[in-house]
Order: structure tokens, then C-alpha cells, then sequence
């Protein structure tokens, strides 16, 4: 948490439009648990359009050309923290099979074939290590996102911060862009995120594997949580790969253009 703190102050510093310390020492203990305390940030949650994916595209760009300063800034993070309140992407990983893994003993005979397939996903998942690293943040999309007024948006719920694979956070957003279709939102965050980064080669390579990490682990999340079964887990692997063929495709083709 002093971290978190410590990262707000970073992103203060650097006049990155984001929640700010409400206090020198905005880190309390509350009942054993620590709590960060920000400033309110006065206005609404931008609705899902291309307009809403362009600015966080921008944003998230101008995020990863900052420095990766000494201190909290150089920590792993990324980690969704339902998994992980700290690392990055390989903890996120390795907190996920170990989830699927306890829930083994609940798994049938019939469904077995459906639990290895997810297993198996699960180790194969790339954590991107290798990666150029930037700062980047476990949740960037616009629902973290608040708009004050023309122009001046903020970004919320630094949780779990620090240096990562920037085609992570690039990947999750496109997700959040296009897996319901609408293909548009992804040219609008590549055309806001080229303002500030333009991907390397073997980025736009593995590309699909950052695309499609969260949405696998959320299933593997909600099998091990009970809010799907073991088959709709299994099932949604293939749907999955779906969709993120399909943003890659519409993705790989957007920074062509812009090329």
C-alpha cells in the first residue's frame, strides 16, 4: 500500500492525470488493514464509446513513455489483484493455477477432460517477460477512468502498479474495446495510443497472446469462485480465441494504416 502511495506521488510529479494523495501520509491502519486515502475526483464515468477508448489509448500511451523511475516505480506489477495483490503478469499466472489446482477435488470424472483443457491454457499462457517494460496498470479501461469536463479525464484504482510488459496493459484494453463487437472502439485506442508509442516488431507478434490472457484467466476466476461451471469455463477458452482472433486481426490491420 505505501507503494501504491508512493506511485500516486510519482504520477503526481509527472502531472499524469491521475487520483492524488489526500494526505503527506495517506496511508492509515484500519481495523489491521492498511488504507490509502485519495482525493475525490468530481465527475462520471465515461460510457463505452469509441471516444472513451481513443482517450484511454492516448492515455495509456502517454503512461508508458514516463521513466521507470528507482524505488516502487521499478516493482513488478499487473497482477489482477482478485489473484495477486502484488507481481506481475507470472504471478497473476501462477496464482491462477494454483486457484484451479485447490479445486481439483471437486471435479468429476465426465468433466475431467474440461478441467485439463483449462489447465493446460492456463501453462501455456505467455507472460510476456520479454517484453519492452513500461509502468502500466492491472486495469486500464475506461471504467477506471472519470471524465471532469472537455478534455481532462483521470485515471483510477492504481492498485497493483509498477513495471510490467506495456503490451499487457495495450492488450487488456483492446479486449475491453472489442469483445463485443465493435471493432471501431480498437481502431480508436490504436489511433489514441500511437500518439505516444509505436509498437515493435515482436510485439505486434505476440500481440493476440496479451489480448487474450485476462479474459482466460477470468474464466479460470469464475470456475474456481463457482460462477461458472467447469464446462462454461472450458467452453469459454474457444470463444475466447475467437474474439481475440478477431481484435488481433482488426488490430494488426489499424497500426498498418497508421503506419
Amino acid at each position: 500500500m505505501q507503494g501504491d502511495a508512493e506511485i500516486l506521488r510519482y504520477l503526481e510529479q509527472q502531472n499524469f492525470p491521475a487520483e492524488r494523495c489526500a494526505h503527506t501520509e495517506p496511508v492509515f491502519m484500519h481495523e489491521e488493514q492498511p488504507v490509502l486515502i485519495t482525493n475525490f475526483v468530481d465527475g462520471t464515468k465515461p460510457k463505452g464509446s469509441a471516444k472513451a477508448f481513443y482517450f484511454a489509448g492516448v492515455l495509456l500511451g502517454r503512461l508508458h513513455t514516463l521513466p521507470l523511475a528507482s524505488g516502487d516505480m521499478s516493482r513488478k506489477g499487473g497482477a489482477w489483484h482478485h489473484l495477486s495483490v502484488q507481481g506481475g503478469t507470472r504471478e497473476e499466472i501462477e496464482a491462477a493455477q494454483s486457484f484451479v489446482i485447490s479445486s481439483e477435488k471437486n471435479v468429476s470424472m465426465e468433466d475431467r477432460s474440461h478441467y485439463e483443457t483449462l489447465l493446460n491454457e492456463l501453462r501455456q499462457l505467455d507472460d510476456l517477460h520479454d517484453m519492452p517494460q513500461a509502468l502500466i496498470h492491472p486495469d486500464f479501461v475506461p471504467s477506471n477512468m472519470i471524465k471532469a469536463d472537455v478534455g481532462n479525464w483521470a485515471v483510477i484504482d492504481w492498485s497493483g502498479t509498477g513495471r510490467g510488459p506495456r503490451i499487457f496493459s495495450l492488450g487488456f484494453l483492446l479486449w475491453a474495446a472489442g469483445f463485443r463487437g465493435n471493432l471501431q472502439c480498437v481502431d480508436a485506442v490504436i489511433t489514441g495510443y500511437r500518439n505516444y508509442i509505436n509498437l515493435e516488431i515482436d510485439e505486434l507478434k505476440r500481440l493476440s497472446n496479451a489480448i487474450g490472457f485476462r479474459p482466460l484467466i477470468w474464466d479460470c476466476w469464475a470456475f474456481c469462485m463457482g460462477r461458472k461451471t467447469l464446462v462454461e469455463a472450458a467452453q469459454g477458452v474457444s470463444v475466447t480465441q475467437e474474439i481475440t482472433k478477431t481484435i488481433t486481426n482488426r488490430s494488426e490491420q489499424a497500426f498498418k494504416n497508421l503506419t
